[in-house]
């Protein structure tokens, strides 16, 4: 790379991340602006975490249906299946 298009590629990246705080701006401006895209975010965020909470209570689950043989895991496997669905 010559020093020409090292300039030509700094100078691009500059205007990218300028882009970029642009953008970020805007949304936080429509966040904080808009209640109903406010309610809609922290549903969804409830939701997640809920999804998270389930999946990390049956992963903890999964070592000890683990050992006790193949209808447990499979029981495990049929949970994981229905709350994922209940998720969406």
């Amino acid at each position: 790379m010559s020093v020409r298009d090292i300039r030509s590629y700094s100078a691009k990246m500059y205007g990218a991340e300028e882009l970029g705080r642009a953008m970020r701006m805007v949304a936080l401006l429509r966040f904080l602006l808009e209640p109903e895209l406010c309610e809609s975010i922290q549903s969804m965020t409830n939701k997640v975490e809920a999804l998270h909470k389930s999946s990390n209570w049956l992963r903890f689950a999964s070592d000890v249906l683990r050992d006790n043989g193949c209808t447990a895991t499979s029981a495990l496997r049929k949970r994981r299946r229905a709350s994922a669905v209940c998720a969406t």
